[in-house]
């Protein structure tokens, strides 16, 4: 039940004041219960910032549980490894998840950069 977004936002980090960056990771590893954090400006309200857990992975996508709101569409998403914070792709929305008994479990859903840089590639895109 993953899909490729087509609303994306391609952005940067600067360093801080102190020259530290978060680089955008491709590479790392996603797992069920990770932990997540979203930095999210929603519906245009102070920066506000939230921790979830990862609750499902798919290839280029993740459902997590993260509180957001509408406007957060965009917003990085980092992944907890170990005592480090890795910056690992946007928040996209939301997706209600039915169970087999029928129950729904609304879940939010994260572009995950290694689905980004496929994506970009398609359309003649290249970092």
């Amino acid at each position: 039940y993953f899909h490729t977004i087509n609303d994306i936002v391609v952005c940067g980090l600067k360093g801080n004041r102190r020259g530290a960056t978060i680089p955008m990771a491709s590479n790392i590893a996603v797992n069920i219960l990770d932990r997540l954090a979203i930095l999210q400006h929603p519906n245009a309200v102070p920066q506000v910032l939230e921790f979830g857990n990862v609750a499902s992975v798919g290839f280029d996508c993740i459902l997590h549980d993260v509180n957001t709101l509408p406007g957060s569409s965009g917003a990085p998403v980092f992944v907890r490894n170990g005592k480090t914070w890795h910056w690992i792709g946007v928040h996209s929305g939301a997706q209600d998840v039915v169970h087999k008994d029928g129950s729904v479990v609304p879940l939010n859903k994260a572009c995950l950069f290694k689905g980004l840089d496929d994506m970009l590639k398609t359309h003649g895109y290249s970092q």
